[in-house]
């Protein structure tokens, strides 16, 4: 309570204001180019960007766990090593890690970052015919460390 000039108390009066916002977790990873020739060289190497706005988890994913023969039951085994420069991460798995899909935690906020897959044969291709596999890649935001 405050004494005014006039000799009457005063009280004071107080409020305050709620501020909040809200950002939603927005993750994204794009390929520059969608395929890899690996017919005549043992290696090649894929560009792609990764875009999110909190810590994420990628996820890579082998549909075959290795590269296969489409006219036997042949199945190439391959590496791959995926960098992630602003991240100062390199972590390497083969195709058949990758066929149960093998996660990468990255716990700082990368916003914009190019990163690369290295794709390496650990065999050569030796039949006539035609070889594939696919490889996925799944980005989730992951605010907690444990995923939304």
């Amino acid at each position: 309570m405050l004494a005014s000039l006039d000799g009457s108390i005063a009280t004071a009066n107080e409020v305050s204001l709620a501020m909040y916002g809200y950002i939603k977790a927005r993750c994204s990873v794009a390929f520059h180019q969608h395929d890899v020739e690996l017919s005549n060289t043992r290696s090649s190497q894929a560009e792609l960007d990764l875009r999110c706005n909190s810590p994420m988890t990628l996820t890579l994913y082998s549909q075959n766990g290795g590269l296969s023969h489409h006219n036997n039951d042949v199945l190439v085994p391959y590496r791959v090593t995926l960098t992630v420069p602003k991240a100062k991460r390199e972590t390497v798995f083969s195709a058949l890690q990758l066929k149960q899909g093998k996660a990468i935690h990255f716990e700082q906020v990368l916003f914009s970052e190019r990163a690369s897959l290295a794709v390496q044969l650990q065999q050569q291709l030796v039949f006539a015919g035609r070889y594939s596999d696919e490889i996925r890649l799944e980005i989730t935001p992951d605010l907690y460390g444990r995923g939304l």
